[in-house]
């Protein structure tokens, strides 16, 4: 019992004379890595703060450009020509540190152009620099007026905007420019008001006095018979109303009965003292048959457009026939049993050997309320090669069928399709 006393009592003083030891060996080494700490918490808060000193004189000195327009937005053009091209320059300095650049983001009429278009302006700060629109009055308007947006890297003027207006004049202008009829019956007349004006202009040529000369109708559709215009002056308070006018006459266009059944497509030319004028003439006449079309087992599949009487294929390939069946939907009985319908193979185009059709009275039918005639039309398999796609009613080809019919005796079929062989 008394050695295991001993034994406690001298670990006990070892442990306290080891504890001693150490604590005397580290004193110094903990207080110095404290001061290092402190030290290096010191230099870091200083480097952060030269740091942020740094970059605040680097941005106040940064370069920014500024974009000052010198003069007003607006430009007016004044009274311009049909026809007539107008441009001006803008002109812009860039009065600030860094270079301006200027770029093209839209204009909101294709008759405006800018010199700027799939371009980047750049002015260096202290000069200057100009912007060009262009107008194109390629079209008559009393008043216009047209934009063009641009991009700057101003942090202060993102977008600028330029306009260009004025009044675009023709020395004769009618009104309406597109004579339009709608609902004309075959077997009725239709009659419509075409004022012509003509103004004054700076161009010492064409400051005659108006004259209407003659007036003439496109023969190549066979509807040129059709039309008649009859021409008087015009009444001077009507003319007065019309800024700038000088000279006025009213042209009362009439159509005659008989005109084709089908779409409207003429083109009426008045030859005056100040030059030709052309009008087109448009519509539909409507009659006592509506259409459809019946595609055929087997074949190309075809569409009826009813507002141009217009049969369209398509591309034709291979070597067979294509054939469709047109309807004429009629509400007479006496229509089916009496009428007779004939293809004028001199008036189809290109020729009998592109487009061929056939009545086929035996197939003529009563469908519901409506009685059907059939006309078989035909693309054959030994077409010729042929483009027929348009986009003018010339450029497709036609069918004129014949009838007793005591109105619509002409019926016009366009017929659109490209062959290859």
């Amino acid at each position: 019992m008394r050695i295991l006393i001993v034994i406690l009592a001298a670990m006990a003083i070892g442990i306290g004379l080891g504890y001693t030891r150490m604590s005397t060996e580290f004193n110094g080494v903990e207080e110095k890595f404290t001061v290092f700490r402190e030290v290096l918490s010191t230099s870091n808060s200083q480097t952060a703060s030269t740091d942020q000193t740094t970059s605040v004189g680097k941005s106040a000195e940064a370069e920014i450009p500024i974009a000052n327009l010198l003069e007003n937005p607006t430009f007016d053009f004044g009274t311009m020509e049909k026809g007539t091209t107008q441009s001006h320059s803008f002109l812009f300095e860039n009065t600030g540190t860094g270079v301006l650049e200027i770029k093209l983001i839209k204009v909101t009429c294709k008759c405006t152009l800018s010199d700027l278009k799939d371009k980047t302006k750049r002015i260096l700060p202290g000069q200057k620099s100009a912007v060009t629109l262009t107008y194109h009055s390629d079209n008559y308007a009393k008043r216009f007026q047209t934009s063009a947006t641009l991009q700057t890297n101003d942090p202060n003027m993102q977008t600028i905007q330029l306009f260009v207006e004025g009044k675009v004049v023709q020395p004769v202008r009618p009104e309406p420019s597109v004579v339009v009829f709608n609902g004309v019956k075959t077997g009725e007349e239709a009659e419509t008001r075409i004022r012509m004006y003509a103004y004054k202009t700076e161009n010492p040529e064409k400051q005659a006095p108006l004259k209407i000369e003659g007036i003439s109708f496109e023969k190549s559709n066979g509807s040129d018979k059709f039309f008649d215009v009859e021409v008087t002056e015009m009444d001077p308070d009507e003319l007065k109303a019309e800024d700038d006018a000088q000279y006025g006459y009213v042209l009362t266009l009439k159509t005659k009965k008989g005109l084709p059944l089908g779409p409207i497509n003429q083109r009426m030319t008045v030859a005056t003292t100040r030059g030709e004028v052309e009008i087109p003439v448009k519509g539909k006449v409507a009659g006592d048959f509506t259409f459809s079309v019946v595609n055929l087992p087997g074949q190309l599949e075809c569409v009826f457009f009813d507002d141009m009487n217009l049969l369209r294929f398509g591309t034709i390939e291979g070597n067979q026939d294509s054939v469709v069946e047109l309807k004429l939907n009629t509400s007479s009985k006496e229509n089916l049993e009496n009428l007779e319908i004939t293809i004028d193979e001199n008036e189809t185009y290109p020729s009998p050997k592109h487009i061929k059709a056939e009545f086929l009275k035996d197939r003529s039918k009563k469908f519901g309320r409506f009685y059907q005639l059939v006309v078989r039309i035909t693309i054959p398999k030994d077409c010729p090669e042929a483009s027929l796609i348009g986009p003018q009613e010339a450029n497709y080809g036609k069918l004129v069928l014949r009838t007793n019919h005591p109105t619509a005796k002409t019926i016009n079929i366009l017929v659109n399709f490209s062959k290859i062989r």
